[in-house]
């Protein structure tokens, strides 16, 4: 996953992840939750990690209507680490959401387990709508 993320092979990346995800791998980076664990995880796999915890909201919003699912995307959450006083992972994903999904408004908080980042459910939502009838969009 890191090579093919360094080496901007992002398609390859998302798929080895996805594989080891199935397999048992990255154990708090469950599917379809609001919260995104990626604490602890080195940098190249948090960035696969959150490309794939969006593309999971984005799927839920776009293709289940029901309103559990809905509710549980209310908003993302992004834990990048459990203490406040060291976070690596924080200025690298907000990179990625700046740059690449720029349209997403992100808040940065603390909370007690952590430093977080947080996606407003409204903008997912919004984003996932603007970008339905294009699956190649971030």
């Amino acid at each position: 996953i890191a090579a093919s993320e360094r080496s901007g092979r992002l398609d390859e990346a998302d798929r080895l992840f996805a594989q080891a995800r199935a397999r048992g791998h990255f154990p708090n980076v469950r599917r379809f939750t609001n919260l995104v664990d990626l604490a602890g995880l080195q940098p190249p796999s948090a960035r696969t990690a959150l490309r794939a915890a969006l593309a999971d909201a984005r799927h839920v919003i776009r293709h289940d209507t029901s309103p559990k699912y809905l509710d549980r995307c209310a908003d993302l959450n992004v834990l990048t680490a459990r203490t406040l006083c060291d976070d690596p992972l924080r200025p690298l994903l907000l990179r990625l959401l700046t740059e690449d999904y720029a349209h997403l408004a992100v808040q940065e908080r603390q909370g007690p387990t952590g430093a977080l980042l947080v996606i407003p459910g409204a903008d997912l939502r919004r984003w996932a709508d603007d970008h339905r009838d294009d699956p190649a969009a971030p």
